[in-house]
């Protein structure tokens, strides 16, 4: 099967951020030169920035050029210095995430003014990749009246279409779906270089907004960093200074101050709209010294409050409550001016007490969730030279959470008009789901002049165990009555263990994806005009579920009293891909920029054989004879004719099975106007080759 998509976009006088789908920090390079154009070797640039900790310092390599390889996005002042030259200082150089921004400097002899400032536009045309995308940071981040979330950012990105828009904070407490120039799923969502990416489609994470120093996306042009062909969502977080700096936030919208749109027609019919009854978000954070120039810190906490209307479900009933607790911390120490260390941690608790209320399900039928997720981080970057530039990242990132019911399964089990479609009863299917994510992530970039041009290298290696586990615990019986005019006339089972056993002598079985990735990368300069980068990945996955043993609570015939699963490989898969692109200044002030790309990407499998894994949840459903007529289970001489089973234990995997990818074909023409103003024009061509069918695990 294949998806096509082909997409014109226009952007004008847009504010010219253009974000990469590279998942690191931002670069600055640049040439040094005299008044006579001849390049000037050894002269010193150095960085300053209120987002970066203490100053970044480099030398100019025997072809005049400089490269900062790594720098955290923000406003930044560059002091450009050699011998008998005059100071030169450029003031207002914006940087965003994963950007390439040129500045070129011309020194001339000292005289009686041994310095000169300029301060003038900065560059935001990227002439050195061919990324597509938006960035929000600073007063953006602040004041831009949108959900605060990474959802209201992807709503604001070029090539991205909501399937579902926040209005007044009403989409806040739960996932939006999207696509990217037509592909669905295969995002990646990164946060402080930390994969919390849940499964191939959403983010694991309900992050403080407040707490992040940048959120970018991108869409197009990714180069090797990243594997699937959707969006490229990475997030960096504030870091402390020298200075202590802190940030209160509050908003608040009574349910007084929303309308809606429900037409007298509309409410004839039932329809009632599901308006914000109440949204309150609160958020602190303060950063500063440990110790000045050396060590530094940064902590946020956020609070936010969701009542929602539910479509056809009077208020007195019930309504759609959320409740979120967010927990950043984040310590950064320079034992030396070429090494940094960074520690992070972030912790987000989501309580939703009545999840998946609607109007065919009631609220002692919904689901009680609390669930936790937490990421992890150590990194250390170090300058091995003027050239070389090392990144290491272990880290880690885990959700537990837990549904449980209000509702006492005995005394009101679980059970499903076939009429209707209504539920009634305690929610049936209840279970935990855990997911950890830990992770290593090695690259090094290394600049190299005078081979015929200049190249900027890059090498990195990734792996990520992806481990996901999801099973009923029990806890709202094993069996759901099916129902016709209010009497069973069916039964439901599932293999759930007894609660107690959860976890321990009884548990679904993990199911996990072991990601293997090397990439390499030149990105070539001919002249100070022409780009050409050329890199290649290649991704080693395999798919396989791990070994558990089952102890279900019914039995009699249905399920086997225990059934031991032995571990197995499900796919393994090594998919090499190819990414090309080319960008040509064509006036070489840095204002213009033409741009083409191709690139392949193989899709991230992570949990998508979950349901051909035998250790997982196990259902059949059995037509019932009521014997005594007591509308309740009671053994095996009730059970009638077996409808069907389905579950793990049923499916099964093509071992020859082939990766699916999308190639992207792309070109694109930008130039800057004034101030931070630019238009771009992107022509997009994606495929979708062999295309598999996304069959989502459950979302938490």
């Amino acid at each position: 099967m294949r998806r096509l998509t082909a997409a014109v976009v226009l952007l004008l006088l847009a504010p010219g951020r253009s974000t990469s789908g590279q998942t690191g920090a931002a670069r600055l390079t640049g040439s040094v030169t005299d008044s006579q154009h001849a390049v000037l070797p050894g002269a010193t640039v150095v960085a300053t920035s209120v987002s970066l900790i203490g100053e970044q310092l480099t030398i100019t390599q025997s072809d005049g050029r400089y490269l900062f390889p790594a720098l955290p996005s923000g406003v930044y002042t560059l002091v450009f210095r050699l011998g008998s030259f005059q100071t030169l200082v450029r003031e207002g150089i914006v940087l965003s995430l994963g950007t390439t921004i040129t500045v070129d400097a011309e020194l001339t002899l000292s005289s009686l003014q041994e310095s000169v400032v300029v301060s003038g536009n900065s560059p935001v045309v990227d002439v050195a990749t061919t990324k597509v995308g938006m960035s929000l940071k600073g007063d953006a981040l602040l004041t831009i009246p949108n959900s605060t979330d990474i959802w209201g950012v992807l709503s604001q990105a070029p090539g991205i279409r909501m399937q579902g828009f926040d209005v007044g904070g009403s989409h806040k407490s739960q996932q939006s779906a999207f696509e990217v120039f037509g592909i669905q799923n295969q995002i990646r969502v990164i946060s402080d270089g930390i994969d919390h990416t849940e499964s191939m489609a959403g983010t694991g994470f309900y992050e403080d907004y407040f707490a992040n120093e940048e959120a970018s996306v991108s869409a197009l042009g990714s180069d090797v960093e990243m594997n699937g062909g959707g969006a490229a969502i990475v997030t960096t977080v504030k870091s402390g200074g020298n200075s202590f700096k802190g940030l209160l936030n509050a908003s608040y919208e009574p349910g007084g101050w929303v309308g809606d749109n429900v037409s007298p027609e509309l409410a004839a019919q039932g329809f009632t709209g599901n308006p914000t009854l109440l949204f309150w978000e609160a958020h602190a954070d303060l950063g500063g010294p440990i110790r000045r120039d050396r060590a530094w810190f940064f902590y946020a906490f956020n609070h936010f409050t969701i009542d929602k209307v539910v479509s056809g479900v009077p208020r007195s009933l019930g309504t759609d409550p959320g409740v979120f607790d967010n927990h950043t911390a984040k310590a950064t120490w320079r034992p030396s001016p070429a090494n940094t260390v960074i520690a992070y941690f972030q912790q987000g608790r989501k309580q939703k007490p009545r999840r998946g209320i609607s109007l065919l399900r009631p609220p002692e039928s919904a689901a009680d969730q609390d669930s936790y997720s937490r990421m992890y981080k150590g990194e250390w970057q170090g300058m091995i030279s003027d050239r070389s530039f090392l990144d290491v990242i272990v880290g880690r990132f885990t959700i537990d959470s837990a549904f449980t019911t209000q509702t006492d399964a005995a005394v009101n089990p679980p059970s499903f008009d076939v009429d209707t479609g209504a539920f009634l009863g305690a929610p049936f299917n209840l279970g935990s789901a855990g997911r950890n994510k830990p992770q290593l992530k090695a690259q090094l970039t290394h600049h190299r002049p005078n081979l015929i041009g200049s190249h900027d290298f890059k090498f990195g290696y990734e792996t990520i165990y992806d481990s996901y586990r999801y099973g009923a615990n029990g806890v709202s019986g094993p069996i759901q009555y099916r129902t016709s005019e209010g009497v069973p006339i069916r039964v439901r089972f599932l293999d759930v263990g007894a609660p107690a056993d959860y976890g321990g002598t009884w548990g679904p079985s993990p199911n996990v994806d072991l990601h293997h990735t090397g990439y390499a990368q030149d990105r070539w300069s001919p002249s100070g005009r022409v780009s050409i980068t050329a890199g290649v990945r290649v991704d080693y996955q395999n798919a396989s579920y791990k070994s558990g043993v089952r102890r279900p609570v019914i039995t009699d015939g249905v399920f086997p009293a225990e059934t031991a699963v032995e571990g197995k490989s499900l796919v393994r898969t090594t998919d090499t891909a190819v990414r090309l692109g080319a960008t040509y200044d064509p006036t070489g002030k840095g204002r213009t920029v033409l741009k083409g790309y191709y690139g392949r990407y193989y899709n991230n499998l992570a949990d998508s054989f979950s349901s051909a894994n035998p250790g997982g949840n196990n259902t059949a459903e059995y037509n019932f004879n009521d014997l005594n007529r007591n509308q309740r289970y009671d053994g095996a001489q009730e059970l009638g004719a077996l409808r069907f089973t389905f579950g793990g234990a049923t499916a099964s995997v093509n071992p020859n099975l082939h990766t699916p990818y999308v190639e992207e074909f792309s070109g694109s023409l930008e130039h800057q106007f004034w101030g931070a103003s630019s238009a771009r024009v992107t022509l997009v061509r994606k495929n979708s080759r062999r295309f598999v069918p996304y069959q989502p695990v459950v979302k938490i």
